[in-house]
C-alpha cells in the first residue's frame, strides 16, 4: 500500500454555526487525495472531532497505545488508527464499522496537519467570538502542546 496524504478539514462557510449550548458545528472530513471522509459536504461537531483527533495522535506519538478510534458525532463513522512501522499509520474510514477506505500515512504528517487543522479552527472560533468555551480551551491546549512537540 503506498503513502497517502490525509489532511482534516475544516471550513467558515455557511455551515458554521454554533449553538446556544455553546457546541461548534460545521463542514468537516478528511482529505485522502483522490477521495473524501465522510463526504466533502459533511457537517459535524468541528471543535469535539478536532479535538479527539489531535489527542488520539499524540497518544500514539508518545507510545502510550498502537490503536485509536475517533468518532464523528454524527452518523456511525470513525476513523481508526494503528501502527504500522516506524513513523508510519494505518488509517482505516469505517462506515458502521465496515472499513470504506484505508491508507497509510506518516505519523509526523498527520500530527503536523492536525495542529495545523487545529490552528485553523482556534482562529476561526476567535474571530466569531467563540473562544470562552471549555471545547476550546482544551484544543488550544492540544494545540499549544502539539507545537511544542514538533522538531524544530
Amino acid at each position: 500500500m503506498e503513502m497517502t496524504i490525509v489532511r482534516l478539514l475544516i471550513f467558515d462557510d455557511g455551515l458554521l454555526s454554533r449553538s446556544q449550548s455553546g457546541t461548534v458545528w460545521g463542514r468537516i472530513f478528511f482529505d485522502l487525495g483522490t477521495t473524501s471522509f465522510p463526504d466533502v459536504g459533511w457537517s459535524d461537531l468541528v471543535i469535539v472531532v478536532t479535538n479527539a483527533w489531535i489527542e488520539g495522535l499524540f497518544q500514539i506519538t508518545a507510545g502510550t497505545t498502537k490503536t485509536m478510534k475517533v468518532f464523528f458525532m454524527d452518523g456511525p463513522l470513525a476513523v481508526n488508527a494503528s501502527t504500522a512501522g516506524p513513523g508510519l499509520v494505518k488509517l482505516d474510514f469505517l462506515h458502521k464499522d465496515r472499513i470504506k477506505h484505508s491508507v497509510i500515512a506518516r505519523l509526523d504528517e498527520l500530527v503536523k496537519d492536525a495542529i495545523s487543522a487545529g490552528e485553523n479552527l482556534l482562529s476561526i472560533c476567535r474571530q466569531h467570538g467563540w473562544s470562552a468555551d471549555p471545547d476550546y480551551a482544551r484544543l488550544l491546549t492540544n494545540v499549544e502542546g502539539g507545537i511544542k512537540s514538533l522538531p524544530v
